[in-house]
């Protein structure tokens, strides 16, 4: 986390007020376990940011585009190509999915909160207060694109901790929708063509204009090449 960010100072100090909480939790052969649980730290946080703040104005956008394009899986009877149909449909009757009332959930609010806690812990306060909330909407979905199709989506306060996600292919759909919505606000705006990554980007001055394009059309790019070669059968060449 930047030494500067807006949450380090605050994180600090709700820990030394209020500590972690522990609960516990009985695994399948009832055995008891204590776990750290950050949901108390983490609406102690939210309650320090006004509600027009752009952290929680970013929050309540970022949300509802999930909950239009993420929040559910996609259908796989929309895939065009019978052996993928074929192989989920196996998967899902295997795994016992199809029974499973939870298993439609896609990308949970906990992962949108964290991306952006994630993003705010990036860059010192004096980044983000100059930030677009178009800026800070782009760069969110570009996070959390990242992590999660790198495998890498960790819990903001406990770094170690590995977050449940959904697969690469079941995202792709919704991704791609927002990113496509995306290209209004981004259309003209210079970027670097030849950039292959966005993990610098992410980490070197995000806020700028030239970086936010650039990471909007790499992973634009990438959404585009997979989405095809997976939901419409054929790869772009």
């Amino acid at each position: 986390m930047n030494e500067h960010s807006c949450l380090k100072q605050k994180i600090h100090q709700e820990v030394l007020r209020h500590g972690y909480h522990l609960v516990p939790f009985i695994s399948d052969r009832g055995h008891i376990q204590w776990r750290i649980s950050t949901s108390f730290l983490e609406t102690k946080i939210l309650s320090r940011f006004p509600k027009d703040s752009s952290f929680k104005r970013l929050i309540r956008v970022v949300k509802s585009k999930k909950d239009r394009y993420l929040k559910y899986r996609p259908d796989y009877e929309c895939l065009n190509n019978p052996i993928l149909i074929n192989f989920v449909r196996f998967v899902n009757f295997y795994e016992g999915n199809d029974y499973d009332e939870n298993y439609r959930n896609l990308v949970s609010s906990f992962l949108i909160k964290n991306s952006v806690f994630q993003l705010c812990g990036l860059v010192p306060c004096s980044q983000w207060s100059r930030a677009t909330l178009g800026s800070l909407y782009i760069l969110t979905y570009s996070t959390l694109y990242v992590k999660l199709s790198e495998d890498n989506c960790t819990n903001f306060f406990i770094s170690e901790q590995k977050l449940n996600h959904p697969a690469l292919g079941e995202i792709l759909p919704g991704f791609h929708e927002i990113f496509r919505e995306i290209g209004d606000y981004v259309t003209g705006q210079a970027y670097d063509e030849q950039a292959e990554s966005v993990d610098d980007l992410l980490f070197d001055n995000p806020f700028k204009s030239y970086a936010v394009c650039t990471a909007y059309h790499t992973i634009r790019n990438e959404l585009e090449r997979i989405y095809q070669f997976i939901w419409n059968g054929t790869e772009n060449t």
